[in-house]
């Protein structure tokens, strides 16, 4: 069909009526009434508030209302501030290569005054009268002096009152008001060091002082708002690199939750959902949470403001990052470092979470299946470290049944209710007792007051995992001569894939050989996985790399076949162990950096106390 073009005539274009242009910035800035506190947070953040009060009725649609005791506005700036594009945050082009504020598009006030009825007061500091102004939709109705008010006071109604068709997209209060509820959440633990009371339906929710500066203010802001025992899962983040700095608190390997809705993330003091550092927590926490987990993160990070470009939409929650591959170094590497300090006695240093880049650990000779109870020297945590059993076990996380997240806003109190009284994330002491063998599957131990089960086959996979990035890392992957090459038969697509990759499974100690068009011969294999289905270890490879574009990378590709690697190589569930078997898996798991998940983030160990035996069995 062919299309028609217009004629151009004169007067087709015209320039928007001011007030469509405020409704269609409205649009993009306003989407419901959690939108509307953020703006205005921000700005009162930005006027230097030291406490900010915000108050909301029937989920926000009714009324909002934020009051801050900022530095106020005079009469021409209070009048100013309703025109688009006014703003006292920035002056010309050049300062948008560093913005150093909360808000700076002048969009905020008249598009929000533009879909509501609006109430402002304001006065600066000292003055005699304040001025308070009216407007109904965008237009001003009232102008006059009043009480002097210290800082600025807004009050928005009946929210999309003159756009119908964007008031029946609202949802029911409560919806609403839970994400009112997240809004100013968010902007509480953005900025620690403004004092925050939020209120529903002349029902107080919280009311939080202002916390001191660093990441000690930062621990009292969210014992604050979640509840004391909220810091109890999560381990502290403090690093810098490349002139950047991350801070904050997660969670500890294993812990972690269905959803991301225990999940802050800020850049410069702003609230991001940013997928350069959601990749690299992703990968900081590769091997150690299960597919569909998600850790808590209260992370902060800190950026040359002319490093970030944060003005990318108009709500502000995404950014674009001058260097991503520094900040990805950032963030993967301090959480990295974070991860790997276990709770121990022994003297631990941090590394890397990445084997591939980890410090040398030392000779190392990794268990076999059928030689576990052989005497070998454990795992050392640095070179020529002594061996040293783990340390306290206080600090474990609750064992969350993956699926069981549901929707709306939640914290790790709540968590801990759905929880199950098994623990994930501990250490196995040192004076650890095997009691025995579980369904041949789980290794039970007692220590001081309580129990450990250790799944038999995840507690050897991380061993051998470990063990063959360490032998990979330092270029020691022993081979074993197979008597008979085995052959291996492939597709043609497969064959070629194989050929790409084959210099990298080399690395890992395979030696192979073309005999035809689509045929090879494996001649040799790493020693670790001697008594494995090779083949298998290679088909896998091979999916997981066809799964990967043709820029990955060695190490991108090692990972997930690595893991296949140990896993093969590990005892399985169901086959018996005796106690000396079962001491050396223990000891040798001890001794791992990561000892908390299996490579694929299954937990190793679960725990409980006597004292919830106790409960259960009605004895307390």
């Amino acid at each position: 069909m062919e299309t028609v073009y217009a004629e151009t005539t004169p007067g087709r274009i015209r320039v928007l009526p001011e007030k469509v242009a405020n409704q269609i910035a409205a649009g993009e800035v306003v989407e419901r009434p959690a939108s509307i506190i953020k703006e205005l947070i921000e700005n009162s953040v930005d006027a230097g508030a030291s406490h900010i009060r915000v108050s909301i009725r029937n989920g926000g649609k009714s009324t909002i209302g934020v009051i801050d005791d900022g530095v106020g506005m005079n009469r021409d700036d209070s009048l100013l501030c309703l025109e688009r594009h006014a703003t006292s945050k920035i002056r010309g082009h050049e300062d948008l290569a560093a913005i150093a504020t909360m808000g700076f598009r002048g969009e905020a006030i008249p598009s929000i005054a533009s879909v509501c009825r609006m109430i402002l007061a304001t006065s600066p500091a000292g003055a005699e009268a304040g001025t308070e102004i009216a407007l109904e939709g965008g237009k001003l109705q009232q102008i006059r002096d009043c009480a002097p008010v210290l800082g600025t006071s807004i009050t928005v109604n009946s929210l999309f009152y003159n756009v119908p068709a964007r008031r029946k997209f609202l949802k029911s209060e409560s919806v609403e008001a839970g994400h009112c509820h997240e809004s100013v959440l968010r902007q509480a633990l953005g900025a620690p060091a403004v004092g925050f009371t939020f209120t529903r339906d002349g029902k107080r929710i919280f009311d939080v002082p202002s916390a001191a500066s660093g990441v000690d203010g930062l621990a009292g802001r969210i014992s604050a708002l979640f509840g004391e025992k909220a810091m109890a899962p999560l381990i502290r983040v403090d690093h810098s690199f490349d002139g950047m700095k991350v801070t904050g608190f997660i969670s500890r390997p294993g812990g972690g939750r269905a959803a991301r809705d225990m999940q802050y993330v800020y850049v410069n003091g702003r609230y991001m959902r940013d997928k350069i550092i959601i990749y690299a927590v992703n990968e900081a926490y590769r091997s150690l949470l299960p597919r569909g987990i998600h850790p808590y993160l209260f992370l902060y990070i800190e950026v040359p403001p002319e490093g970030v470009d944060v003005n990318v939409s108009p709500t502000k929650s995404e950014a674009r990052f001058t260097d991503n591959s520094a900040v990805i170094n950032l963030v993967r590497g301090g959480l990295s470092l974070a991860l790997e300090e276990r709770s121990t006695t022994s003297g631990n240093p941090s590394v890397h979470s990445a084997a591939f880049f980890a410090p040398s650990a030392g000779p190392y000779v990794p268990p076999r299946r059928m030689d576990l109870r052989e005497t070998v020297a454990p795992l050392a945590p640095y070179p020529g470290a002594p061996y040293s059993g783990a340390g306290a076990v206080d600090g474990g996380v609750p064992f969350v049944i993956p699926g069981r997240a549901e929707a709306g806003h939640s914290t790790p109190e709540d968590i801990a209710k759905e929880a199950r009284p098994l623990e994930a994330g501990l250490d196995i002491p040192e004076n650890a007792r095997v009691v025995g063998q579980v369904f041949r599957t789980f290794i039970l131990l007692e220590a001081g007051e309580r129990l450990f089960l250790v799944d038999q086959h995840t507690a050897h996979e991380r061993i051998n995992y470990e063990a063959l990035c360490v032998r990979y890392r330092e270029g020691k992957v022993d081979s074993q001569e197979l008597l008979f090459p085995l052959p291996l038969e492939l597709t043609a697509p497969r064959a070629d894939l194989l050929r790409r990759i084959m210099g990298w499974l080399e690395k890992l100690g395979f030696s192979l050989e073309e005999f035809g068009s689509n045929d090879f011969n494996i001649r040799a294999v790493p020693r670790l996985i001697a008594g494995a289905d090779h083949a298998a270890v290679i088909l896998d490879a091979l999916e997981k790399a066809s799964g990967m574009e043709e820029r990955s990378g060695f190490d991108e590709m090692l990972e997930p076949v690595i893991s296949s690697m140990a896993c093969r190589a590990s005892v399985m569930a169901g086959e018996r162990l005796d106690v000396r078997e079962m001491e050396s898996l223990v000891r040798r798991l001890d001794q791992c950096r990561l000892p908390y998940t299996c490579p694929h983030g299954r937990p190793v160990a679960l725990s409980i106390s006597r004292d919830d035996l106790y409960r259960g069995f009605l004895r307390k």
